[in-house]
């Protein structure tokens, strides 16, 4: 399993996670699936509408109907999702297992802790399998 991704995505995802680093910023990873391998084409940025922004998040309904138009109309499919923890570690939280529903999605954490780490999953009935990360060929994880 591996999440592959170009340095101006991993850039821009930095870029969306450090801009308010005291909220969770979220978004929407589109690409492409090739065997077991998630495939970054772009990055779509939402805004986290969660009433605890601060530790959580949750997509705006209306925007993420505009993520599937998007999709259909760039012939790209939602390959993963994105989030930031602002002040925990790259690990998925008991909430990020609950809405984790489908398991060939990438979910990415942008740990902003101590520094910058990110953590990639594939998620399945709470349970967790770390993947990897590569970034124009150079591993991460």
């Amino acid at each position: 399993m591996c999440l592959k991704l170009s340095t101006q995505h991993y850039q821009a995802l930095l870029e969306h996670a450090t801009k308010d680093s005291k909220l969770e910023c979220c978004g929407y990873l589109l690409g492409y699936s090739q065997q077991n391998q998630n495939i970054l084409n772009s990055i779509y940025p939402m805004r986290n509408a969660h009433s605890f922004p601060q530790t959580h998040f949750a997509f705006v309904p209306q925007e993420q109907l505009q993520v599937f138009h998007h999709c259909k109309s760039q012939n790209l499919q939602i390959i993963g999702i994105y989030h930031s923890h602002p002040s925990s570690p790259p690990i998925p939280s008991k909430e990020d297992l609950r809405f984790a529903y489908f398991e060939e999605l990438s979910f990415l954490i942008i740990s902003l802790q101590y520094g910058i780490n990110l953590a990639s999953y594939r998620i399945s009935h709470n349970h967790t399998r770390e993947e990897r990360i590569e970034i124009l060929g150079n591993s991460l994880r």
